[in-house]
């Protein structure tokens, strides 16, 4: 159809290794399976595999056949890098490790994205402020969500509509932000 030709093979998809521009959200504790990962790539989007506070044997124990599952497919992962993440360094580890082709910062300030951006996994920010947006990609981060106080039960100043509406302005202030 014609509704289905606008999303097949954009920018975005391609740049993705996906056949739509779509990303499948991390929910910890639902989205942490291989076998979910290989179906919702299947389907079209790029997988994301929550690592939630995964210590490093849940870890090792649930996802250590992504690889074989997913091949050369692209998928990511959802790191939580507040400090209050007993397990952060360990999971980082693990993404260096396994190399997903991307790595979704879901908490945290974008210092990480920019360690994972240097060794060549694509960083996925989720900004929840105008500040915070900047400094990402004032860091290299090239992919962002901006994620709402309406978004999963998460705080924040502003719904998701008035934060796109930010970053619309942001874009025509600071233009070279985003390039």
């Amino acid at each position: 159809t014609e509704r289905e030709r606008a999303f097949v093979d954009s920018p975005v998809a391609r740049e993705m290794g996906t056949r739509y521009p779509f990303v499948q959200g991390a929910m910890s504790w639902i989205t942490d399976a291989p076998e979910f990962a290989r179906e919702v790539f299947d389907a079209g989007a790029l997988p994301t595999l929550a690592l939630g506070l995964m210590d490093p044997a849940t870890l090792n124990r649930k996802l250590a056949r992504v690889n074989e599952v997913m091949g050369d497919r692209s998928y990511a992962v959802n790191v939580i890098t507040l400090p209050e993440n007993p397990h952060r360094d360990a999971q980082l580890a693990w993404i260096r490790e396994n190399r997903p082709r991307f790595a979704v910062i879901a908490a945290g300030e974008p210092a990480h994205a920019k360690e994972l951006i240097r060794e060549g996994i694509d960083a996925v920010y989720i900004a929840p402020t105008e500040e915070l947006l900047k400094l990402a990609l004032d860091a290299g981060v090239r992919y962002v969500i901006c994620e709402g106080h309406e978004a999963g039960g998460h705080v924040g100043q502003h719904s998701t509509l008035t934060l796109a509406q930010l970053v619309i302005d942001l874009k025509q202030r600071e233009p070279a932000l985003f390039e």
